[in-house]
């Protein structure tokens, strides 16, 4: 069993997913986050800049019946899962989750529906 008192902030941090309600295929979202956080595409296919480490994958819990438009809780069955970490251990939580909180806003207006969980959750409400 890990014991999360142990856990160091980029160990946190490297906990952070984000679950999006698109129709969207994984190219598409992986080039529109691209594009977002002004970053590049790395050998394993995830996006990442000089502060996000960032992969996208299909949600093995997908379930289109089982979301519900107006309840974010019902994220768990959203059709993609995008990881985030910082980029290494020289980048402090302020700036990760500025950055979070700015990729979040951006997948909003962009028509993308995410759900955050996050240790730091409460620190960009809404999402």
């Amino acid at each position: 069993m890990i014991n999360l008192n142990n856990f160091s902030e980029f160990d946190e941090l490297n906990t952070t997913v984000v679950h999006i309600d698109t129709n969207d295929n994984r190219e598409e979202i992986k080039k529109f986050i691209a594009t977002c956080i002004d970053g590049e595409y790395d050998k394993l296919g995830g996006v990442h800049n000089n502060i996000l480490n960032i992969d996208i994958t299909k949600n093995d819990y997908y379930d289109r019946e089982k979301i519900d438009p107006t309840d974010l809780d019902t994220y768990t069955y959203f059709p993609y899962r995008i990881e985030l970490g910082p980029k290494d251990e020289g980048v402090g939580k302020e700036s990760f989750v500025e950055s979070v909180r700015e990729l979040l806003e951006k997948l909003k207006s962009g028509g993308f529906r995410p759900a955050l969980s996050a240790y730091f959750e409460d620190e960009i409400p809404g999402y």
